[in-house]
């Protein structure tokens, strides 16, 4: 047949153009399968040839769709009947089957049609024990060591004690009686050795392998010594001269001799390139590196090697589960020193080699983004507490792109819960659950409300159950009131109230249920002076309980919105000398400052309002007694807001602090000259105008300095004041003028200060 003569003359390429044709033109099903069958027999050949249709790992490997294309063609030829069930040829077609698969990283199907070839071997042959033999110490499946040493022992049983194949097996047995922990029993059966293996091409082999059983039977110091004399006369730079260094080099990494153990590990990365070693080299380089906290050389030597298995999992050396165990306790050391952006690295490593449904390498991962971004938010607190002064635009950039950072893991940490969740919800219910409930967490911190807000929305309807039921409806209602949504606030945190009125989170939710109700359009006040009362009147609550404390705040900033000022400065003043430390006392100071200074001018207008019939001079002087008792409260409160913003280090200052302070120096000044007290007013105002130059505070400081310069008598200074106001006004643009608060134009204040100079006042 011409297509069989040009497979045996090797004419490879016109081969496979002649089979293609053939496929096509070929009309019964049994020639066709012929045609298969020889094209996956001549792939073989040809790959076996180059040294890519191999077992040992080490091996170079052809493009996946030449052994594809071999398994394929053998199915095609058994499926279209070739072969009968008994046929001798399918020992060949198993085998070449099970070496495909294996050139494809496929173990399980290598292993399977690898026991297919020898049970259907109809002749002991040893080399296909062997075979099997290396794949399984290769791949490690369950009770691999059981299975090989069930077919060395064949070997050993069935081969000439001075054949190749005895000498291989009884070094396997050697092997496998150290990695099942039997070193006793392993040495003994190495001292068994006859004189003829002694001197065979084993010999090597034997000595290493009986350095290995000393060391791990404890006799390190031995094994070393034996070691060391036994890897500069292995000439042959091959496999027991990658093994005997890659030794040397772990038990100097165990007694953290870690110079000599990298100079051992880097002999192995030099001599084993393409081996099952050199990736365990390139893995002991990255532990030195670790050990001398090189951790960005260590984080690249375990990528190398996680590549290397990646693309060779069957490895002998060094199994994926080995380097993952070794980079995540890399990363559990440095986590437990928290070193957490050194930990993650490793971390990402692991995520390179763990199984897609590893639960506990999904957690691990995202704990550790959390923990980085948790870490990197404290540690930005901790530096601007300890600034007192403002900071400089590299310092700003800095803290602006360490809070996005932070962002960002608590981001990545959110969806790595979710992904932790999503894997989680065949298998554990339990740890689904917390995987939802952190993944919402992150992304709350992350900022992604609308993510944070589905989340909460999920875990509520699917864990009812759950003892963290409470705090997530809880944590919805916030997640609602964050994105401007009160009316869903409220309906949460009144479920969370009728379902569990009696646990914390109900009692948590108060609060924030009376803002949703103060947050609706229209606000409905009466319903959260309800809920603000109720906290006050709570039994449970002492005044030393914080949402006692936030709900005495709350309520007298609601009655000085509503302008109530006797009942805000009732509460307020109560709760500033009850809450000495409360962070915003600033602002609540100026509440009750501008109440008092409000509610004097009530009366100054009341006053004003009366004729001398309307009421007897006694009730008048009690009246402006009043008045003025209410301008010196205020006075005070406005002197208290300031002090407290002066002890306040500048980096700390919101742009509300910086306004409410503005108006705690103006509004001063103004409660001075409603008193009468031109000259401490006038001290004021002019304070405000040298502070905030170029500004509508400071033409509005000025036209107050005018006013008390005339109420002085001083017409010189007024007409001074008055020029400089012009002056300043001059100097200021459009866009200065529109920072202020009065909607007064250019023009506007040119026709004050105008009008002033001309109007005889000065």
């Amino acid at each position: 047949m011409e297509l069989e003569a040009l497979a045996v003359s090797d004419r490879f390429g016109a081969f496979y153009e002649a089979a293609n044709a053939l496929r096509q033109e070929v009309q019964d099903d049994v020639e066709l399968g012929r045609v298969h069958a020889l094209a996956a027999r001549t792939r073989a050949r040809e790959l076996a040839q180059s040294h890519q249709f191999q077992v040992d790992t080490d091996t170079l490997r052809s493009a996946a769709v030449n052994y594809e294309a071999i398994i394929r063609d053998y199915n095609e030829a058994v499926n279209r009947g070739v072969y009968e069930a008994d046929a001798p040829e399918l020992t060949e077609v198993f085998r070449d089957v099970a070496i495909a698969h294996w050139c494809l990283n496929d173990a399980e199907n290598a292993l399977l049609y690898m026991g297919y070839t020898i049970e259907t071997n109809l002749e002991y042959d040893a080399s296909l024990n062997m075979m099997m033999v290396r794949m399984l110490l290769a791949a490690q499946p369950e009770d691999y060591l059981s299975r090989s040493m069930e077919y060395v022992q064949e070997i050993l049983n069935n081969s000439p004690s001075d054949s190749t194949e005895y000498g291989w097996a009884f070094v396997r047995k050697a092997e496998i009686l150290i990695d099942q922990g039997h070193q006793s029993t392993a040495l003994a059966w190495l001292d068994s050795a006859d004189e003829s293996l002694r001197q065979s091409s084993f010999r090597y082999e034997i000595e290493f392998l009986r350095a290995l059983g000393l060391k791990h039977e404890g006799h390190v110091d031995e094994a070393e010594l034996a070691l060391r004399d036994l890897l500069p006369r292995l000439t042959d730079r091959g496999d027991i001269y990658g093994q005997t260094a890659l030794a040397l080099g772990r038990i100097n990494l165990e007694q953290y001799r870690d110079d000599d153990a990298r100079r051992f590990f880097q002999l192995v990365v030099d001599s084993q390139t393409g081996k099952d070693w050199y990736a365990a080299g390139k893995a002991g380089l990255a532990q030195c590196a670790a050990l001398q906290h090189r951790y960005s050389a260590s984080v690249l030597y375990y990528q190398q090697a996680a590549e290397l298995i990646l693309a060779k999992p069957n490895n002998r050396a060094l199994s994926l589960g080995q380097l993952q165990h070794i980079v995540a306790m890399e990363a559990r050391q440095l986590g437990l020193l928290r070193q957490y952006e050194l930990a993650l690295p490793f971390l990402e490593v692991e995520q390179m080699v763990a199984a897609r449904n590893d639960l506990d390498a999904i957690e691990r991962f995202a704990r550790m983004h959390a923990l980085l971004a948790g870490d990197i938010l404290r540690e930005l607190e901790a530096s601007e507490v300890s600034v007192d002064s403002e900071i400089s635009e590299v310092e700003r950039e800095w803290v602006t792109q360490q809070r996005q950072s932070a962002v960002q893991h608590y981001g990545r940490a959110g969806e790595e819960y979710l992904r932790l969740a999503e894997v989680a919800a065949a298998s554990d219910d339990g740890l689904y659950g917390r995987s939802l409930w952190e993944a919402a967490i992150c992304f709350d911190n992350a900022g992604d409300t609308s993510r944070t807000i589905g989340l909460w929305q999920r875990f509520v309807a699917e864990r009812e159950r759950s003892e963290h039921w409470p705090e997530a409806l809880f944590r919805l209602g916030q997640s609602y009131q964050a994105v401007g949504d009160p009316a869903r606030a409220i309906s949460a945190y009144r479920n969370l109230l009728q379902q569990h009125p009696h646990s914390p989170a109900a009692s948590n939710a108060m609060l924030p249920l009376a803002r949703s109700y103060l947050a609706l359009d229209p606000p409905d006040r009466e319903a959260a002076q309800q809920v603000l009362e109720g906290i006050l009147n709570d039994p449970l609550l002492t005044p030393a309980a914080m949402p006692f404390r936030d709900a005495m705040f709350e309520l007298g900033q609601m009655h000085y919105r509503e302008r109530e000022y006797p009942q805000a400065i009732s509460i307020l003043a109560d709760a500033i000398t009850r809450y000495p430390d409360y962070p915003g006392l600033g602002k609540i100071m100026f509440f009750v400052a501008d109440a008092y200074l409000q509610s004097g001018r009530v009366l100054a207008d009341r006053l004003g309002e009366m004729s001398e019939d309307d009421i007897d001079a006694i009730s008048r002087d009690r009246m402006n007694s009043l008045r003025i008792s209410h301008l010196q409260n205020a006075r005070d409160y406005f002197e208290r807001a300031i002090d407290f913003y002066s002890n306040m280090p500048e980096s700390r200052y919101s742009d509300l602090d910086h306004l409410y302070l503005r108006h705690c120096r103006i509004y001063r000044a103004d409660t001075l000259f409603d008193l009468g007290q031109y000259s401490e007013a006038l001290r004021g105002y002019e304070e405000v105008a040298l502070r905030y130059q170029l500004t509508p505070t400071a033409l509005s400081a000025f036209v107050q300095i005018v006013n008390c310069q005339l109420k002085l008598g001083n017409y010189a200074a007024a007409r001074a004041a008055n020029r400089r106001a012009i002056l300043q006004l001059d100097r200021m643009s459009d866009e200065d003028l529109n920072e202020g608060a009065m909607p007064f134009t250019r023009n506007q204040w040119q026709d004050w200060f105008d009008w002033t100079q001309t109007s005889g006042l000065l």
